[in-house]
Parts: structure tokens; sequence; C-alpha cells
């Protein structure tokens, strides 16, 4: 039997601070890196944990072996090559061998951090694909999830073709898909070789999640589960805090009690939400020594506070609303961050970035040396058709790719760009950036004209989902819903629903300082519980 010891950490009290500490002890004991696992489901843990690991510990990222998501793990212990995988590119392949609509373009289907396709996403065929994983994930097959999926109008013919076809095309290509990776290591009884196990939010884990780590660390002499029931949001793809209580519930569980993040009236706000659910083991919790402060906003004071901020995050509660949310700020020049798919990112795209900083500097008389890699994205940037840059000069600028720099003078005398510099040194200096999209252009002159150059993003636009485990000083959450979560909502009854309890008790509690709650723009949203509101003041 899987038995660890259970650490519960509410939102800020140092759940992976105290996972580093346990790992700090565990070197101290002699255990070699290449002997401790320290597993998450979400990236975002992973790559705080790694991050982490290597301040603190004297070791190349290459020992830390196990440091890994549940699903990196399991593709390391099946040796497989990443043209094995079902990625994006094959999968659309498959949608266009079958005359299927699946949204693929942007999306990465390992970003299993992130609710999929919005909440089922925005196609009937998207349905078909998020009810086939949430099976799995669930440790049912094609019949038992078509009975009990949480989805509305799906037909079992079509469900039971798609489900065939699929299967067939992996089996026909030699390829897995990320569930497909943690089913088979299951299945050939791989596990890794260590002898401490830690698993980072481990409320986030689906029944088959679980049965891989249970799998995997029940006998290692050491284990240890951090989590936090209450932030169990996962729950479209079968995480639910009923796991994280039973193994509290075998053991006295260490108890986090603390916030180093969270201000007294976010705090307050959070408690009010959370306190509504049933389900969930009843912790001490309090706030740092900070009273913080909650504004309610209509949308576009929202925006205005964001432009004027330098930490920010902006919370949607699904993927589709990310799209006005980056209009906005586009249109008013803020320095933004899109995560992951479903809005306009100029800064995310890290070519044009390179190719407006170089215009930049070429414009301000710099002699050198430039990356390489910032000329190859100018000259990509510019067509050939132009008379600026001439196919001969982007060979041997590509030839170049990544290795040294250029000097001024050597994009003069041997790329023979006169005309380029000449266009850049004038009153318009990206119109050389022909193939900029025009929006794109306005956008990066108008963060000119207030920084003088290209800022770091300053305000980052991404899910509740996606946010979990990070934290800013100014939070501004969006209630809206869509159709299918709202429906999801009433069908549980907005005053227990603990699902969407869940997910906003996260959302509030990313906070360092401001929580600003935006005004809905639609019938469709959360509603937080009500309390007095004056100045800021629950």
């Amino acid at each position: 039997m899987f038995l660890p010891e259970v650490i519960l950490g509410p939102p800020g009290c140092g759940k992976t601070s105290q996972l580093m500490s346990l790992f700090t002890e565990e070197l101290a004991r002699g255990v070699p890196p290449e002997r401790i696992a320290l597993v998450a489901f979400p990236r975002a843990a992973r790559e705080e944990a790694m991050s982490r690991a290597l301040k603190r510990f004297a070791f190349a990222a290459s020992r830390f072996v196990w440091l890994r998501t549940i699903h990196s793990a399991s593709f390391r212990l099946l040796e497989l090559s990443h043209g094995q995988i079902l990625d994006e590119r094959r999968l659309a392949e498959f949608a266009a061998q079958h005359g299927y609509e699946l949204t693929v373009n942007g999306h990465r289907l390992d970003a299993l951090d992130v609710e999929p396709m919005a909440a089922v996403g925005s196609t009937r065929d998207d349905a078909l694909l998020f009810v086939y994983e949430w099976g799995r994930n669930n440790l049912l097959d094609p019949e038992q999830s078509l009975s009990r999926c949480p989805v509305d109008d799906i037909s079992a013919s079509q469900f039971r073709l798609f489900v065939r076809r699929l299967e067939q095309f992996k089996r026909e290509h030699g390829l897995f898909d990320f569930t497909d990776l943690l089913e088979q290591v299951l299945k050939r009884g791989l596990r890794p070789d260590v002898d401490v196990a830690m698993i980072d939010e481990a409320h986030d884990l689906s029944p088959l999640q679980i049965a891989v780590v249970e799998a995997w660390f029940a006998s290692c002499p050491r284990s240890y589960v951090c989590a936090d029931d209450d932030q169990a949001i996962y729950g479209w793809q079968g995480a639910s805090p009923n796991w994280v209580r039973e193994l509290a519930g075998r053991s006295k569980p260490t108890v986090l009690t603390v916030s180093k993040r969270v201000p007294i009236l976010p705090h307050a706000l959070a408690q009010r939400i959370i306190s509504g659910n049933d389900d969930r083991v009843v912790k001490r919790y309090e706030p740092k020594d900070k009273i913080g402060r909650i504004l309610r906003m209509d949308f576009a004071g929202a925006m205005a506070l964001a432009a004027r901020s330098t930490d920010v995050f902006v919370l949607c509660r699904n993927r589709i609303f990310i799209r006005g949310v980056a209009n906005e700020l586009a249109e008013r020049g803020v320095p933004y961050l899109v995560e992951g798919w479903g809005g306009r990112c100029p800064l995310g795209d890290e070519r044009l970035v390179r190719a407006v900083k170089l215009v930049l500097a070429l414009k301000r008389g710099e002699a050198g040396p430039f990356p390489s890699s910032a000329v190859a994205a100018l000259a990509h940037t510019v067509s050939t058709t132009c008379g600026l840059v001439s196919r001969a000069a982007v060979e041997q600028i590509d030839a170049r790719k990544g290795q040294g720099s250029f000097m001024r003078a050597e994009l003069v005398d041997q790329l023979g760009l006169v005309e380029l510099l000449q266009r850049i040194e004038s009153d318009a200096p990206l119109s050389v950036l022909d193939k900029l999209r025009r929006d794109d252009r306005r956008y990066f002159e108008k963060l000119i004209a207030t920084y003088g150059t290209v800022p770091d993003p300053s305000v980052v636009v991404t899910t509740i989902h996606s946010a979990k485990g990070r934290e800013r000083e100014l939070v501004i959450v969006l209630p809206n819903m869509t159709r299918t979560t709202h429906q999801s909502y009433l069908r549980r009854g907005s005053n227990h629903n603990e699902t969407e309890n869940r997910v906003f008790y996260v959302a509030v509690t990313r906070t360092k300082d401001t929580l600003v709650l935006v005004d809905p723009t639609s019938r469709r949203n959360y509603q937080f519980p009500t309390f007095a509101f004056a100045e800021g003041l629950l």
C-alpha cells in the first residue's frame, strides 16, 4: 500500500519550498539526485521545482533525472523518440484523413496543465477527442466513457467510430498520445529506480495518474505527497480532492498554516469562497501580515490599471476570453504576454522581437556585434521582393544562423544591405519589416513610442488553471464563463458548486497585494460571495 507522508499547504504557504527542504535532507543523507524522484502533473510545477533545485543544489541539471512531469517520466521509461508522439502535426494529419474538424493550430497537445479546448472545444469533433481522453484518464473504457461523459449531445456511433479510427491511426504509424504513455508504463510494469519519491501538486492527479504514481512508488523507503485539496481544479480530467483526503486520513498530515503571499483582504474573500465546500479537509490557514486590496472594476478600468502596473496576471476562466483581453492590451500599447493559445501575442514571437530590437539598434547607429539569430530574424521579416534584402544575402545569413555574429560593416560590405540600413535610418524604421502584420507593427511602434525600446512583458494573460502555483502583485480576475462551463456550474447549483469554488479560490489567491474582480459582461459568470464593499475593504 502507498503510505506517504502527507504535507497539506494552502496557497502561498510554501509547499514547494517544503519539498526542496526535504530534497536537501535526502542529499545530506547521501542519496544521489538520480535516486530521488520529484514528479507532478502540471508542467508549471515541474519547471518551478527544477528552477529552485538548480539554484539551491550544486549539481548539473542532467543529474535530476526524475525531476519531471509524470508524462515526461513515462516517456523516459518507455525510451521513446519525439517522432513517436501524436503531436499537433500528426493529429492534424489524422483529422484531414478522416474529415474531422479538430482544434490543433496553436494548441500544444502536451499542454496538459490547461483545460483542453477551453472546456470541450470549439467544434463537435473536439468534443469527441475530449471524451476519449477524459474517459481514459478516469480509467474507463469507451462504452463507460459514453455513459458517464460530462459532455452533452455526443453521438454514440460517431464516438465509437472516432475511437476506432484514432487508435488504428496510432497503431499504423507507431504513435503514442500522452495518455498512452501512462497506460503503457502501467501495462509493462516500468517504474523509476529510486529510493525517495516526492509528488508535488498531488491534488491535480487523475485516477490514471494516481494509479501510475502508486505503482511507481509504493515500495519506496520514503515518499512524500504535497497537496492542497482546496486547489483540486482539474475536475475535467478526473482530479478530485478525494485521494488527498484519503491519504491524509491514513496518518496525521503536516499542515503548513501561514501564507507568505496572500494578504488579509484577498485571504478573507478566498475563505468565504472555499468555506462553501463540504468535500474538503478543514485546515488552519492564516494570511500574511499585510492588508492588501480588493477592487471591483469594469473591463476598461481593469485594463487601464493593468497598463499602469508592472507585475500583473489577467486570469480568465476559459481560454476563449483571452482574445478580448489581448486585443485590448495591444490597442493600449501594454507590454503583455499570452501564455499558450487563444490571443494575439507579438511579444511571444521571439523572432519578431529579435528583428524589431535589431532594427532599433541599427537605427541608433550601433556598430555591433549583432547575433546571427537576430540578423536572420530581420532578414526573414523583410520580403526579398522589395529590393532591400537579396536571396543571396538571406542564404549567407542562414549559413551562419546560430553561429557567431555580424558587425554593421559586414551587413554593408558582405551582404549588400545598404538600402535596408538607409530605410531603417528614416523616420519609420519598422516599415522595412514588410512581412510583419500591420496591427503587430502598430503595436511595436506604440511600445517604442512609450518605452523607447521593446520592453519585457509586465502583464501575463492566461487561464486560472495555468496560473496555479504562481503569483503576481496585481491579479485581475474575469468571471465570465463559456456556455458549457456555465451549464455545468448551474447544474450543480451556484451556492454549492465545489468545482468552481476551487477554481476561483485558486484565482483570488494568486495575488500578493491587489485583487481586481472584473464586472461580468455576460449572464454566464461565476458568482462571488456577497460582501460589504467600501474602498477595497471587506
